[in-house]
């Protein structure tokens, strides 16, 4: 016997400031939709439980804004743990795009992960 029981639903996150979306480019994916990707779940999940993030948010299919915790200054397995979230939202996103995460703490953005691997500091600070 099944039982029925209520699904909360996934409330979105909302990391920095909003962002006008230009013409040609495609609609975010919401919260559920990223998560409905298997391999972008595991890797969220993972870096979530490690405190390296405490939200998300997808602001065009290709830039993923990341708001980072504890976890991202502590341990060694950050870059690491990165480079599968990396790898997982480019996947997602059937590699049209270079697939840039943005990292953000306390409202300012501190840098980004992609293929060039972490890169943080002011240069790495202007917005996408």
């Amino acid at each position: 016997m099944s039982q029925n029981l209520p699904v909360a639903p996934i409330a979105p996150d909302t990391v920095g400031p909003t962002r006008t979306r230009q013409v040609e480019e495609l609609s975010p994916r919401s919260t559920g939709e990223l998560l409905r990707q298997s391999d972008l779940h595991l890797a969220l999940d993972d870096v979530r439980r490690l405190r390296i993030v405490t939200a998300f948010q997808e602001m065009y299919p290709g830039l993923l804004r990341l708001a980072v915790g504890e976890g991202f200054s502590a341990g060694s397995s950050v870059t690491y743990n990165l480079r599968l979230l990396h790898r997982a939202y480019r996947k997602s996103i059937d590699y049209e795009a270079p697939g840039i995460l943005e990292l953000w703490r306390a409202g300012s953005k501190i840098g980004e992960y992609s293929s060039d691997g972490l890169l943080l500091g002011p240069e790495y600070s202007q917005l996408r």
